[in-house]
């Protein structure tokens, strides 16, 4: 039975088609659980070559899995000066631990230095909040929308997600998100529309900018459309 727990939480995070890491901890459970089960009974009892052959076989179906999602590169993008993208999983975590450890425990590293080991996100979230804190004091939080692929950036900036989906991805990926989108915008009505540069728009929304709003300020990651 905790076998097949395993072998289906398993199976979910590779049909998934999403190969990030992350994903992984679905079958976290059943993983443990199986491990254990395997640690007990051979205190109990005696190695067999079956028993051998089917820890082998066990072993080998994680590390090939592993291996699979090393293709998602969903721990850590940025190591020093090298990149993570080509290495295995292994050497991620021990980059990503040795990482923690110099900032947490021997202050080696600094808090910047920490979130570039993952990307540069934390860098451009600080601009958009220094940015909206600073050239549009006068237009309140909830009459804002802004157009980005990172679903954390409303409860980072402790704004309300007005709209249905929270990511421009998710919009773009549903049959009905640019309509959905357009339409809930033309209902909230934001006095402020930001837009994350290199994320695909679409013309229904271009057209509405044109139309409402106007291009009033731009830095190094995002665009601000204020209402006419």
């Amino acid at each position: 039975f905790i076998g097949l727990i395993f072998i289906f939480q398993y199976l979910g995070t590779i049909i998934s088609s999403r190969h990030y890491s992350h994903y992984l901890l679905q079958a976290v459970t059943g993983f443990a659980l199986l491990t254990c089960l395997f640690a007990r009974r051979i205190r109990r009892s005696s190695l067999t070559t079956k028993k051998i052959n089917f820890i082998f076989v066990y072993l080998l179906i994680i590390i090939s899995g592993l291996c699979y999602f090393t293709k998602g590169g969903g721990i850590g993008v940025n190591y020093g000066v090298a990149k993570l993208d080509g290495r295995n999983l292994g050497y991620k975590l021990y980059a990503y631990y040795e990482t923690f450890v110099n900032y947490k425990i021997l202050n080696k590293i600094s808090i910047n230095d920490y979130n570039y080991f993952f990307n540069d996100e934390e860098t451009h979230m600080l601009t958009l909040k220094r940015t909206l804190n600073n050239e549009f004091t006068e237009i309140s939080k909830d009459s804002i929308y802004i157009y980005t692929d990172r679903g954390w950036t409303y409860p980072y900036l402790d704004i309300r997600i007005p709209t249905f989906y929270s990511t421009a991805y998710h919009t773009n990926l549903a049959s009905d998100g640019s309509e959905r989108l357009i339409r809930e915008l033309k209902e909230f009505d934001p006095k402020l529309i930001v837009m994350e540069q290199g994320i695909p728009s679409f013309e229904e929304l271009d057209t509405l900018l044109s139309q409402r709003y106007q291009y009033v300020y731009e830095d190094n990651k995002y665009e601000y459309y204020e209402m006419r």
